[in-house]
């Protein structure tokens, strides 16, 4: 898993003027008795403004942790909007269709290519186990080397991304809920490479590849997916 301020700093960036804003300081709270996973305060009179707290219980998956700091960054945004650059009043913000929160959600939403990865109620619960599957694509790097990416949903700029990658070379495309391809870096336009100590996902990149790569065609992207192999 990235570290939380590279986490933090990759979904404020995707928001309008979210580069130029300061990150919020991260922490993990090991709060059993509370009712919340995650939360962001602002506080105007400390240096830092901006605090997002993770509980340590969501820690072990990696996708939940995501889905929480974006979520809470998404409010940061928001604070950061109002009270630091005085744009707009009450009605920005919590989580209605007409606040900060939510404008932010939908964009990094679109993003992500998943419109429930940010919710309204998805820093109220965390998981354990991804049971949901997904599309991955595995593609060649040289002689020896693999890549992938995966996603849930394909969006019009998404599929852009894919076809372009298609046109270019063999892939392979599968359905799978395995966690091991959870990463946030195997999102385009980044590709996540294997590291060498991981002699495991390099081999399953490898057989999976072997098995399933063709060259596609563009046109024949959305068969691809249709008739995507399920990887158990």
């Amino acid at each position: 898993m990235e570290d939380l301020q590279t986490i933090a700093r990759k979904y404020l960036n995707m928001l309008p003027k979210g580069s130029a804003m300061p990150l919020p300081q991260i922490l993990v709270e090991n709060s059993p008795e509370s009712d919340w996973n995650g939360i962001a305060i602002w506080e105007p009179k400390r240096e830092i403004k901006g605090t997002v707290k993770i509980q340590k219980r969501c820690m072990d998956d990696t996708r939940t942790v995501e889905r929480l700091i974006a979520h809470e960054i998404c409010h940061h945004w928001q604070h950061y909007r109002i009270y630091e650059e005085g744009e707009g009043g009450v009605h920005r913000s919590g989580h209605s269709p007409a606040s900060y929160w939510y404008a932010a959600a939908q964009i990094i939403n679109e993003l992500e290519g998943d419109d429930n990865f940010i919710t309204e109620e998805s820093d109220a619960s965390y998981v354990t186990k991804n049971d949901k599957q997904f599309y991955v694509m595995i593609m060649k790097n040289g002689k020896h080397e693999y890549g992938w990416i995966w996603f849930s949903r394909v969006t019009e700029r998404l599929r852009r991304q894919l076809e372009e990658i298609i046109r270019a070379v063999p892939v392979a495309i599968v359905k799978t809920d395995r966690d091991a391809f959870l990463s946030s870096n195997a999102k385009l336009p980044r590709i996540a490479i294997p590291s060498e100590e991981d002699e495991s996902m390099s081999a399953l990149l490898a057989a999976t590849y072997d098995m399933y790569a063709r060259k596609y065609s563009e046109v024949e992207l959305p068969n691809a997916l249709i008739n995507a192999k399920t990887m158990g």
